[in-house]
């Protein structure tokens, strides 16, 4: 039960990251990071109930990936649709419990989140995020390569989105760990 805790606890590690204080201490959440506005979140029940959306929100992210990556191999691309309509419905829920919240005139910086990250992320984290991000980077270019002339345009589309995404992320994660040291 114990690893269990810890498993939700870091499924509710984004909304963390996604969070700073202003120059009177209030909480500000911003839900699509430095993307957009910041919340002012001034109740600890619309906070709670922010974190439990955004739990909600990984945990199913987490079973879309692992069936649609392990289960159902050869139907990914419906994962790849399953990206806005995602995005969508969390907009929608985050908007809701934010109905009764200011919007903030403070902006979240991407160097500010690279921050939090570096700080609430341990060396060998950040190392291992980093060596699966070039690990799937490698083995997306591999698959590319791979992949016979007259394989469909969406296949195609999915292998070039993951070159892109984890070449990003491996990107990202060497900044946030020159920001550590």
């Amino acid at each position: 039960m114990k690893y269990l805790k810890l498993w939700f606890k870091n499924l509710e590690r984004p909304f963390n990251n996604s969070v700073k204080k202003d120059f009177v201490g209030r909480t500000i959440y911003f839900p699509w990071l430095y993307l957009g506005k910041g919340y002012i979140i001034e109740s600890a029940d619309t906070e709670a109930r922010m974190r439990k959306v955004v739990i909600i929100y990984n945990f199913i992210w987490m079973i879309l990936v692992l069936a649609f990556g392990v289960v159902f191999q050869n139907k990914s691309r419906f994962l790849i649709l399953a990206m806005p309509v995602m995005w969508m419905l969390f907009h929608f829920v985050a908007r809701g419990v934010l109905a009764g919240c200011a919007v903030s005139a403070e902006k979240l910086t991407f160097r500010e989140h690279a921050v939090v990250l570096a700080k609430n992320m341990n060396d060998p984290a950040l190392f291992l995020v980093l060596l699966f991000s070039l690990v799937f980077t490698g083995v997306c270019f591999w698959a590319l390569s791979a992949m016979p002339v007259q394989t469909a345009l969406c296949d195609k589309a999915i292998i070039i989105f993951g070159i892109f995404f984890f070449g990003l992320a491996s990107a990202n994660m060497v900044y946030i760990i020159n920001l550590k040291e």
